[in-house]
């Protein structure tokens, strides 16, 4: 296959995700769409290799969720609108929900969809849009765009919003932004949520490994013409970079979701990115792991799919989860990178349930 001879970051995961409801798709049935993506950063030649271990490379975890939303949604809760300059760029953020104060990083667009009414109707939700997400927007003039400069970035939301305390959500990439500031800002955070997160920057062996030992004789079999199909569509033409980012995830199914037959295409329609942005945090990252730094004592939540093939549960050993002093690990038994989209009755509920046990009772 045929391509520029010269080499480019290529950003390197995207899923999209759908809620629960009846008639529609396979075997997961679902009502609303949304849809996310997350990066780490390699160096692959733009021939564009297609075996199974280069995608994996390029596709470690995921990261947002956005998408279609009903009207049922848009007019539960009272939602308004504001923004704050940082480095010349103007990052938006969108409020709605009533309850206790909850500050969402990542997308206001994507990540407003993951969410239930239910969940809408204890949590006063911010989302904020990271730069990454805003047209525009570049790295610091003087240090780098990492995870510290997006806590900073975030922060600076709650100053503008003017919330004494929040509870911070994040899933997958954006739950390590979530958790260090929990750890930068403890004295402002009284819980922290993450959502499909590795404990640290995940190997490809130990996501191979799971896939294999894990995966059953129908699933790998899908995931195998899977590959075929996404070969196909690569040789079939030159590709940029963000079209493959986008049909990767269409066509992969089987690792991202635990109907491995969801077709997700609708889904990816109108997303934009700055994958630049996403490839310069993920290069900061590479050796991160949550218990690198000051101890974690706010109360921590993290939720795992039980069939997360790119963020596999087993990451979370014992070593991991000692890091967080105030844990608390739910597993969940029909979900893949999404359990808020693909359970959420029972995210909803074990969420709440913890709020009202750790801090709603404080």
């Amino acid at each position: 296959m045929s391509g520029p001879a010269n080499e480019a970051l290529i950003p390197t995961a995207c899923f999209a995700c759908c809620r629960l409801a009846p008639a529609r798709n396979t075997a997961r049935q679902l009502r609303r769409c949304s849809l996310a993506e997350d990066w780490p950063m390699f160096k692959v030649q733009q021939t564009y290799t297609t075996s199974t271990t280069c995608w994996l490379l390029t596709a470690l975890f995921l990261v947002c969720a956005g998408g279609c939303f009903s009207a049922e949604d848009s007019e539960a809760t009272d939602m308004y609108h504001g923004s704050i300059v940082v480095d010349g760029a103007s990052l938006q953020y969108t409020v709605e929900g009533s309850g206790y104060t909850c500050l969402i990083v990542g997308s206001r667009k994507f990540h407003r969809q993951m969410f239930s009414l239910r969940f809408k109707e204890h949590f006063r939700c911010a989302y904020g849009d990271t730069r990454m997400f805003t047209p525009g927007a570049l790295a610091p003039p003087d240090r780098p765009y990492d995870l510290t400069t997006m806590v900073e970035d975030l922060e600076a939301v709650r100053r503008d919003l003017g919330w004494e305390r929040v509870v911070v959500v994040g899933h997958s990439l954006f739950a390590w932004v979530a958790l260090e500031y929990a750890r930068t800002y403890a004295d402002r955070t009284d819980g922290v949520v993450m959502i499909a997160a590795p404990p640290e920057f995940p190997g490809v062996a130990a996501i191979e490994a799971f896939m294999d030992a894990d995966a059953s004789v129908h699933r790998k079999s899908i995931y195998a013409e899977q590959q075929k199909r996404w070969e196909a569509w690569l040789n079939a033409a030159e590709r940029s970079p963000d079209e493959q980012l986008l049909q990767y995830f269409v066509v992969h199914s089987a690792i991202y979701w635990y109907d491995p037959e969801f077709d997700s295409a609708a889904f990816w329609e109108g997303v934009v990115w700055d994958s630049g942005l996403f490839n310069e945090v993920l290069a900061h990252s590479t050796d991160y792991h949550i218990a690198t730094g000051p101890p974690v004592i706010t109360p921590a939540f993290v939720a795992q799919g039980r069939y997360d093939y790119r963020v596999p549960y087993t990451l979370w050993d014992a070593e991991a989860k000692a890091a967080l002093e105030r844990l608390s690990f739910h597993l969940f038994e029909e979900s893949g990178h999404q359990p808020p989209l693909e359970e959420p009755d029972a995210f909803d509920a074990a969420v709440i349930r913890w709020f009202d046990a750790r801090i709603g009772s404080q």
